[in-house]
């Protein structure tokens, strides 16, 4: 007899190393997004036997990117590590943790009610359980203070094979998106709902999108006067015309631009035309010259860190003068993150382009923040002026919001002026420049442009 042996067992752990590659995490050794696909359709397998449902948890850790920035890669991967250790403690034998990367974990869980709205009170549940686990306090460094951390969910019931492992994904990650829109460390539930809101939001960007490439929108200006009824400026207001007549103001469209690169591509156009359409103005009389343009400024505008260089970059070759440009930002936005917008508003001052604080009076300001800013004017917010005339307390606002101005000698502009008492009031209270319907609608180019050479003449 003659026997021949061999030692496998670097080839067993080759094997088992290969495997864990291929199915798990390397940093958490939570399951991968491969294994996890297989793990939901053998779930949804035994589900659609069973008749019960199942459920998909989707995590997203709260400003990790800025642990990331601020305290370095390694702890941000040490705070993973701890979450998922606390996540294989916690979850039943049936459940499957796993990391999609960054920082989205998922947990599929088994076995819930056959009643879906008992399903979904578990599922629930069970997401609250885990916001519990990540809330607890992390040592990321040894003799490290303790760090803490949220966490966003979102969760998707699921019943047999009625939806694919994609599509649970996506409505998992649709909820958590609305756990962050409510503010942050909580968790929300998916429903159909959602998903149509989704949908129908992309489909109004893409025909903004299209409008703006097919020329579709349009501006509109409505003039400032002074106390003698000269028009000293104008503000552009952006429109959007539909093939069925109806014409929308940006309110009615622009919150889905908001959240994307789109919002940027709008604001040059709107810039760009704008400022070629006012220089296109007669210059056959000094009025025409200085007559000021003012520009509403986005919040995904004045995120962009490239702000600056995009507007100068579209004004400079048109010789468009800066100081014949006025930004105007409303109070929400502008102290929503004071410290990094003044210093971009410094920026803008540099340049030589104006800036206007908007919506004056709505509750925001405060003298030491104003007087940090390089403003060079306010506007009254047009929901007090609406109500000067009837409400005491508006009248009595409005004429602090103007004492206030006054002391920082900063012009003051009435926005939505459309009654002469209304004019009459705020004359007695030190307001000479005024907009709205009392002096002129938002006209396009055209009618503005013969309405101004009327006044001129």
């Amino acid at each position: 007899m003659i026997g021949i042996c061999y030692d496998v067992t670097d080839q067993m752990r080759a094997d088992e190393w290969i495997h864990a590659l291929a199915f798990h995490d390397p940093l958490t050794r939570l399951a991968n997004r491969r294994l996890l696909m297989e793990r939901i359709g053998q779930a949804q397998a035994r589900s659609h036997r069973r008749g019960d449902h199942g459920a998909l948890i989707l995590l997203d850790i709260d400003h990790f990117k800025k642990l990331n920035d601020t305290l370095g890669h390694d702890l941000g991967d040490a705070l993973l590590i701890q979450i998922a250790e606390r996540l294989a403690v916690a979850l039943r034998e049936t459940d499957t943790a796993a990391r999609l990367g960054g920082d989205e974990l998922v947990v599929l869980c088994e076995a819930l009610d056959v009643q879906p709205e008992n399903a979904a009170h578990e599922a629930a549940m069970i997401g609250e359980k885990i916001d519990a686990l990540i809330r607890e306090p992390y040592r990321l460094e040894p003799g490290d203070h303790a760090y803490s951390c949220t966490a966003s969910i979102g969760i998707t019931l699921f019943h047999g094979h009625d939806t694919t492992g994609s599509e649970l994904l996506k409505q998992a990650d649709i909820a958590m998106y609305q756990a962050k829109r409510a503010g942050r460390a909580t968790l929300r539930l998916f429903q159909p709902a959602m998903q149509q809101a989704i949908e129908e939001s992309a489909r109004r960007e893409g025909a903004l999108r299209r409008a703006l490439e097919q020329g579709d929108l349009q501006l509109v200006y409505q003039p400032q006067v002074d106390r003698d009824g000269v028009w000293v400026g104008c503000e552009a207001l952006l429109r959007w015309s539909l093939l069925d007549g109806t014409v929308l103001k940006p309110a009615q469209f622009l919150t889905e631009a908001e959240t994307t690169d789109l919002m940027l591509s709008i604001g040059d156009w709107v810039v760009s035309t704008a400022c070629r359409e006012i220089a296109s103005l007669p210059a056959s009389t000094q009025a025409g010259k200085d007559l000021v343009l003012g520009i509403n400024i986005s919040a995904r505008q004045l995120a962009d860190p490239r702000l600056i260089e995009r507007i100068l970059a579209i004004i400079q070759p048109m010789r468009f003068p800066p100081a014949r440009l006025r930004f105007e930002i409303s109070e929400a936005l502008l102290f929503g993150d004071f410290e990094r917008n003044a210093v971009i508003l410094e920026r803008l001052g540099a340049a030589g382009i104006r800036i206007e604080l908007d919506d004056f009076g709505s509750g925001y300001s405060s003298l030491v923040h104003l007087k940090r800013l390089p403003l060079s004017g306010v506007k009254i917010d047009q929901r007090l002026i609406a109500a000067l005339d009837t409400d005491p307390n508006a009248a009595m606002i409005v004429r602090a919001a103007i004492g206030v101005a006054d002391a920082l000698t900063l012009p003051i502009i009435a926005e939505g002026v459309e009654r002469e008492s209304q004019r009459n009031l705020l004359l007695d209270m030190g307001c000479v420049r005024f907009q709205g319907f009392l002096f002129g609608r938002p006209m396009p180019l055209d009618a503005f442009r013969r309405a101004y050479e009327s006044r001129c003449a």
